[in-house]
């Protein structure tokens, strides 16, 4: 293999950022209860929970080489866990 010069044109991008970066997992939810409120009146209660196991992904580490803080990870690239209620009524 031989070194690639920089006025070469090629496909690939010269840094892959996300490339040391965990993969994202997380698990969603979503729970309704349908109430039959008149004939045609329909309470829906609905619960919806995001990141459900509130697990932790990390951003990628600093790629600054040179930089005091090469190589530390600083960031969460995910959400907290989210959970949110709420009423609907369907007419």
């Amino acid at each position: 293999m031989a070194a690639i010069s920089r006025t070469t044109t090629t496909s690939a991008p010269r840094t892959f950022s996300g490339a040391r970066s965990d993969y994202t997992r997380g698990g969603d939810i979503s729970l309704h209860k349908d109430t039959r409120l008149h004939e045609r009146l329909v309470l829906q209660f609905r619960t919806e929970a995001f990141n459900i196991s509130n697990r932790p992904v990390f951003g990628p580490p600093n790629a600054s080489f040179g930089s005091p803080a090469f190589g530390v990870v600083s960031a969460q690239a995910n959400q907290p866990r989210i959970l949110q209620f709420a009423l609907k009524l369907i007419y």
